[in-house]
């Protein structure tokens, strides 16, 4: 192999192809030849980076089915494995860009953006209890010392105990692969679980440390509690849904006076598994004012949300739209598809007695959820030092082009635009001249949110105009291109922005700092269409978030 090692290699990845697709079938003892063939070439090079990358042309199933080989099963009972953790940790860098390190502490210093900001809400560190008017639904961020404790323990039971399976991987998860884990059917033995032989059930454990924990930590009993575990991973997005309470609207309608009497209440927790650095994943809600807002969640992070409304019959139904966000790249510096990792949802839903919420409101410290004032003509003020507007008909951009801008950031398309050419626009949405202004066009592809630093001479600006461009779809009228980072205030959201096609933004100089280009993820501009799928959408082209930026001096 030594003397022709890229046609021995392309020879072998033809031949593992055809084994991986179930066709043209070798014989075993030529299958096991081949990858022996491959791993000898890999040790005998040391795992160098020349070795990989001459093995890189072999196709994704052929590079699993080498990898499988340095796994063993060293106790026959026992779903534990051994591997060679420096070949195994190398392979996957080079073949797959997933870095194998020891496993971190989860606490909040795994980002710096996090250890500058120890008393966000709902977060390890701080201990208060917070509350938002959600429409019809009350969310309280908490996160007492108890239920961090608890999260630690689930992340080291799944880590070292659990065995998940799936059919497929995206791509090859270094600790395990896994399938979702629903805790619904009760009549599952407990072998069924791919647990240790521990006599108590470890899952079960946890759910009742955070039942206990709400009861501790926001004096609210959960009554008649149901429990499901989810993980999100790299790419994967969920659906924009509404929760259905099937089993506690059933339970509540046997009560005389449920719905005066009992509050639905959910207690839903974020926690980071294996999510990389500088990356951000979270859950996103539709307001019934119409913007979307991020709870976000970020490396080394758990997060508590404690959830609570009036039951309105005949149900069942709760709780604003939301959809889980795939891990994505926190500030859109990467390209898309580079965001790696896993994290875990945990929720618990049931029913609690309407005074013992009631007390939970008076103890609450409320937060302002940044709710706009609505005008004339679809016209919104914010009371953060933004407005959004809709000033009629806009003219066309005239793009006449000064320079293309290079910018730090490799997730924005940046062009500064002739502002005498468009001088129509200018007066359309400003009351500056051409003379005093700079015209930008940018154009945003990849995941994260992207600040504008890279655009000359914005910290020194008066107030900028951003004109949304991208085109009215049948799928979607309103799109969310812009967001609020409120986090650089401790408050626990990103907030973005709800603009139909030509609608504006104007933003006060103190506010351009927290403003981000939001990521044109498919699952936050779609309609928030009840159990609506968009399954591998994070595969697809990204329709990249278009808007003029007009920069007032």
């Amino acid at each position: 192999m030594a003397d022709n090692p890229q046609g021995t290699t392309r020879q072998i990845e033809e031949i593992l192809g055809e084994l991986a697709d179930g066709s043209n079938e070798p014989s075993q003892h030529q299958a096991e030849s081949n990858l022996r063939l491959v791993m000898s070439f890999l040790q005998n090079n040391d795992y160098s980076a020349s070795a990989i990358k001459t093995t890189s042309v072999l196709s994704e199933n052929a590079k699993i089915m080498v990898l499988q080989q340095y796994f063993e099963h060293v106790e026959s009972e026992s779903h534990f494995t051994t591997y060679n953790e420096e070949a195994v940790g190398r392979l996957l860098s080079g073949w797959f860009g997933i870095e194998l390190r020891p496993q971190r502490t989860r606490t909040a210093t795994g980002d710096q953006r996090i250890a500058d900001r120890p008393a966000i809400p709902g977060r390890a560190g701080n201990t208060g209890i917070y509350r938002a008017s959600f429409g019809d639904t009350e969310i309280y961020f908490y996160m007492s010392a108890e239920k961090h404790e608890h999260v630690e323990g689930l992340i080291e039971l799944v880590t070292d105990n659990l065995v998940l399976t799936t059919e497929a991987t995206s791509p090859p998860c270094e600790v395990s692969e896994f399938v979702p884990l629903w805790l619904s059917n009760r009549d599952r033995s407990r072998e069924d679980y791919y647990i240790d032989d521990s006599s108590s059930h470890h899952l079960e454990d946890y759910f009742a440390s955070q039942v206990a924990d709400v009861e501790d930590a926001l004096g609210v009993r959960i009554q008649h509690p149901s429990k499901e575990m989810a993980i999100v991973a790299n790419g994967d997005g969920l659906r924009f849904h509404r929760d259905r309470l099937v089993k506690q609207y059933r339970d509540l309608a046997r009560i005389p006076n449920g719905e005066r009497d009992y509050r639905l209440v959910q207690d839903l927790t974020l926690i980071d598994w294996d999510m990389q650095d500088g990356t951000v994943s979270g859950t996103a809600f539709e307001h019934p004012n119409g913007d979307r807002y991020l709870f976000p969640l970020y490396p080394g992070e758990s997060v508590g949300m404690f959830f609570s409304e009036v039951p309105r019959f005949p149900g069942p139904m709760m709780l604003p739209y939301h959809c889980a966000l795939p891990i994505m790249d926190a500030a859109g510096d990467k390209t898309a598809g580079t965001a790696k990792g896993k994290r875990f949802n945990t929720l618990v839903r049931g029913y609690a007695k309407a005074d013992e919420v009631d007390a939970l409101d008076e103890q609450a410290q409320v937060l302002d959820l940044g709710e706009p004032v609505e005008g004339p003509d679809g016209a919104r003020t914010y009371g953060q030092g933004f407005d959004v507007f809709q000033p009629g008909p806009i003219p066309v951009t005239e793009a006449v082009a000064v320079r293309v801008v290079e910018g730090r950031s490799a997730s924005l398309s940046l062009t500064e635009l002739d502002a005498a050419a468009n001088s129509d626009l200018i007066h359309a949405v400003t009351d500056a001249s051409p003379e005093s202004v700079s015209v930008y066009r940018v154009e945003k592809y990849s995941a994260g949110f992207s600040e504008l630093h890279v655009i000359p001479g914005i910290e020194d600006a008066g107030e900028i105009v951003i004109v949304n461009r991208n085109e009215q779809t049948s799928i979607a009228a309103v799109r969310y291109p812009l967001a609020f980072d409120f986090l650089d205030r401790d408050i626990p959201w990103i907030q973005m922005i709800a603009m139909r096609t030509s609608a504006c933004t104007r933003i006060s100089s103190d506010r351009i700092g927290a403003l981000r280009i939001s990521p044109p993820e498919k699952v936050l501009h779609k309609p928030a269409v009840l159990d609506s799928f968009y399954p591998f959408e994070y595969a697809e082209p990204r329709e990249p978030n278009v808007l003029d930026i007009i920069v007032v001096r």
